[in-house]
């Protein structure tokens, strides 16, 4: 049984903060350690190898900063320190490994074999560091920037703000955003939001095991800001455009007082937005001593009411769904703020399908169209949707049959097309098929940027067209965000390419390998090519002027509009051929792609990069956005 501190007054975190604890479980390979003793008591060389990457002196050292704590007892055997035995102590270690295993299921990375990702490990450190300088409280209801911050309590300065928050921003524990006048804010991510459950269970953790007895694990002011970060994540439909009260009451406050108050708006969705000041008279209202409140945390958002979810999947499966996840849903055709974040059930594999934790999603044109009611619309029906084909992540399950993947492997795809896919998601369900590989020289955004353009391009290139080497092809719209694919899939296999684009885009394109390049817009391309093998019209406005310029034989594809009816005939008495195209799931062209990017012969264009929360502006941005470069969303 581990001795408070007023019993064993010199033992190593005596008094240790929250914040000291997660730095504790992020140095080196204590975290590590912990969860490995998990499965039983081991000796330091059996702990070193379920530990890769120490020496047996360094876990020996590492284990005696938990067995300070009083995490783990180690049967000591002198001078021999790969023969000690390490147990997790009863019930200080079991508890604390119980609440971070928990933690890590719902939120951490896990490797193939079990173990948590180091990064994952490390960013403890840096969610110490955010908790510790109070940025949690200033950042829980509204996004702040660094000039903001720096007034904070915490005493530092303007520059060592913005160097930590640089920090938090390249672990993804807050998300940069652009504020009035342009000027750089930053908002908590829901990643960090989600750490409210571990903060509130080490914060119980301490108060049962570390703290003195007469000290609580965390104030009523620290449980306010839990609280206030946390509500976002949970949903309540009930109270749909009503305001909520939460009181937290220490055992200072005056009987009947309201302690530190939590006001909070529901928005129409039934999504929570944590506030300042209320909006309007408290609909419902909670109370509760900052212990009680710390197993609701802990608890909450595994059991909040959500919508159902809005992937239509009856007619393909008997999926079953968990707990709630993040999601980006449009509730009805609109402009980009239609789109909002809400949480939605996790999805769950059935045979055939693997089970997808999204990192990236890319943004394309067909996702703008369809938010309207146009693009795909007709083929998903009426919103509630989750919009989005374009994904790139890791495997965290496979169901029965599947033999491509394993958990862990990463991966990129276009599930489902012209189905719903939900790539605007955390997860995302789908056949093993609709994916491939990820390149391992791109990242996630870069590889979410790849598949519903890269595989348009190659379809029609090489499936469509079947273009060989010294073909002459004309494309319309080459650099854009398909476009410039297509140059560089047809250059690898030898044709000559002339594309068409503004005269500031000649040099980028002649970079990518085109031959010839015509200005649209000072030029006409028929009185300047002919004879072609074929023409590729991305614009879907040029296929009655393209025919003329094709060698009989000669193949027309009209990309996204198809062959209009009045063309057909002119196709026929022309003795060339025309076709429309639209893109579908291909592991093989995927395949293809990766082999390209490997050998590197495909050049991928990410232009910006947005947070899922900034999903309406991501499609602002798409919206004004002009050349071959990607809008893509990180989950």
């Amino acid at each position: 049984m581990p001795m408070r501190p007023s019993q064993e007054e010199d033992a190593c975190l005596a008094g240790a903060s929250t914040a000291d604890v997660l730095r504790l479980l992020s140095a080196g390979a204590t975290g590590a350690i912990l969860m490995a003793l998990g499965e039983g008591p081991l000796r330091t060389k059996e702990l070193t190898q379920r530990v890769p990457g120490y020496a047996p002196r360094t876990i020996y050292r590492y284990s005696g900063m938990l067995a300070e704590l009083e995490v783990i007892d180690r049967e000591e055997e002198p001078g021999v320190p790969s023969k000690v035995v390490h147990t997790l102590s009863d019930p200080c270690g079991t508890e604390l490994y119980n609440l971070v295993n928990r933690f890590a299921d719902t939120s951490m990375t896990r490797l193939p074999d079990g173990r948590i990702d180091a990064h994952a490990w490390a960013s403890l450190g840096l969610l110490a560091d955010l908790w510790e300088a109070g940025m949690v409280a200033e950042l829980s209801c509204e996004p702040r920037s660094p000039t903001e911050l720096a007034r904070g309590p915490h005493g530092l300065s303007y520059h060592q703000v913005n160097r930590r928050a640089g920090l938090f921003h390249t672990a993804g524990l807050v998300a940069e955003q652009e504020g009035p006048g342009r000027r750089r804010n930053y908002a908590l991510t829901h990643k960090t939001r989600r750490t409210m459950g571990l903060i509130a269970g080490v914060a119980r953790w301490r108060h049962h095991h570390v703290v003195a007895e007469d000290e609580e694990g965390m104030t009523a002011e620290e449980m306010a800001t839990v609280l206030r970060a946390a509500l976002p994540l949970a949903s309540v439909p009930k109270h749909t455009r009503k305001c909520l009260k939460l009181c937290v009451i220490s055992e200072d406050d005056a009987p009947g007082g309201d302690g530190e108050v939590v006001w909070a708006e529901v928005e129409p969705g039934g999504g929570i937005h944590s506030c300042v000041e209320p909006g309007a008279d408290p609909n419902g209202w909670g109370r509760g001593k900052v212990a009680a409140w710390t197993p609701a945390i802990l608890e909450g958002h595994s059991n909040a009411s959500g919508r159902q979810s809005a992937r239509r999947r009856s007619s393909r499966s008997g999926a079953t769904y968990h707990r709630p996840v993040r999601a980006a849903i449009l509730r009805e055709f609109g402009p980009p703020e239609a789109l909002a974040v809400e949480q939605v059930p996790e999805p769950s594999p059935i045979p055939t399908e693997i089970k997808v934790r999204v990192r990236a999603a890319g943004v394309n044109p067909v996702d703008l169209k369809t938010r309207t009611g146009k693009g795909m619309a007709g083929v998903l029906g009426e919103p509630p949707l989750c919009l989005g084909w374009d994904v790139a992540g890791e495997v965290v399950e496979v169901g029965g049959g599947v033999t491509r993947f394993a958990v862990g492997e990463e991966v990129f795809g276009m599930p489902w097309f012209p189905r719903e896919a939900g790539a605007y998601a955390e997860f995302v369900t789908a056949p093993s098929r609709h994916f491939a590989t990820k390149p391992h020289v791109l990242s996630h955004e870069e590889a979410a940027a790849l598949p519903l353009a890269g595989l348009t391009a190659w379809q029609i290139v090489v499936d469509t067209i079947r273009l060989q080497e010294g073909d002459d092809l004309l494309i319309h719209g080459a650099a854009g965000g398909v476009g410039h694919l297509a140059v560089q899939i047809a250059k690898a296999r030898g044709a000559n390419v002339i594309g068409t684009a503004r005269a500031e885009q000649a040099g980028w394109l002649e970079g990518l390998g085109v031959d010839v390049v015509i200005d649209y817009r000072e030029q006409r391309f028929e009185e300047l090519v002919g004879e072609l093998d074929a023409v590729i019209d991305f614009t879907g406005q040029l296929g009655e002027r393209s025919l003329p310029v094709l060698r009989p034989g000669g193949l027309l594809v009209s990309v996204p509009s198809g062959v209009p009816e009045e063309l057909v005939r002119h196709v026929e008495e022309s003795k060339r051929r025309a076709t429309g195209f639209l893109v579908e799931p291909d592991p093989v062209g995927l395949a293809g792609l990766d082999a390209l990017i490997e050998a590197g012969k495909l050049q991928v264009h990410v232009d910006r990069v947005f947070e899922l929360e900034q999903v309406a502006a991501a499609h602002r941005a798409a919206e004004d956005h002009h050349g071959g470069g990607k809008i893509v969303l990180r989950v």
